[in-house]
């Protein structure tokens, strides 16, 4: 019927029908040309995790009181060990896509604006967990015991500042993994702080002892590559409760 139309006029105002329908086909060409949708991105364009934007839906958010607060026994190690502990790191489950033990229906995403935030997104309900961390630049590490029953999550802070904003220079939450599906097969376990040293890095032994990177010093531009790090295992089954 379109067609038609457009052919009455041609037909009866010959050259002015002419122009008529030539002004309406460049007005649809570059409405089209200049509508650009979701898909367009240059190719070289990557986006990371960080960005990543979480759907804001149900949060839910884990009280302290939930938490065993550990006070650990530290057992110097050397770093060889240490190495070694990497090493030999090895998990007894899949973990998938999302960043989380397959078969929960949970994924890990962070956003940072201003402050960083990381959080378990469950798939179907669009739940999701925040993740705690004291420091702004939010959670440094996500690992999983050997037997996937556990998970740990760690954050740290090393500038000379940090009493100005900070309690401490170092936090490790412990989770438990259940056999639930989704939100509900998690389960605050423990939480241990230190004012002592940073951390960089931590490794699991087995599912009860961990393995710990440290370093007293303050991180800065000039000892970024010299810094002095000390190592330590723990025992979790024999931290004592430590007094609020």
């Amino acid at each position: 019927m379109l067609f038609r139309f457009f052919i009455g006029i041609f037909n009866s105002t010959s050259r002015r029908g002419f122009f008529f329908l030539f002004a309406i086909s460049l007005a649809w060409v570059g409405c089209n040309y200049n509508s650009p949708t979701t898909h367009d991105f240059k190719s070289d364009t990557v986006a990371p995790v960080i960005s990543e934007t979480v759907v804001s839906d149900s949060l839910l958010l884990f009280e302290d009181s939930l938490y065993r607060k550990l006070d650990l026994e530290l057992n110097e190690i050397t770093e060889l060990e240490y190495k070694r502990f990497e090493k030999i790191y090895k998990l007894n489950c899949s973990v998938d896509t999302g960043g989380f033990i397959s078969g929960y229906g949970l994924s890990v995403k962070s956003a940072c604006d201003e402050i960083c935030e990381t959080y378990l997104i469950e798939s179907k309900s669009r739940n999701k967990i925040l993740l705690p961390s004291s420091y702004d630049g939010g959670i440094a590490g996500l690992t999983f015991s050997p037997s996937c029953n556990q998970f740990i999550v760690f954050s740290s802070y090393d500038g000379p500042d940090y009493v100005e904003y900070y309690s401490d220079r170092a936090e490790i939450f412990g989770f438990k993994v259940t056999t639930d599906k989704g939100l509900k097969a998690v389960k605050p376990a423990f939480i241990y702080f230190s004012k002592d040293w940073s951390l960089e890095n931590l490794v699991w032994i087995n599912d009860s002892t961990i393995a710990l990177k440290t370093y007293a010093e303050n991180r800065s531009a000039k000892n970024q590559d010299h810094l002095h790090y000390m190592f330590f295992k723990a025992d979790l089954s024999k931290g004592n409760l430590r007094q609020n």
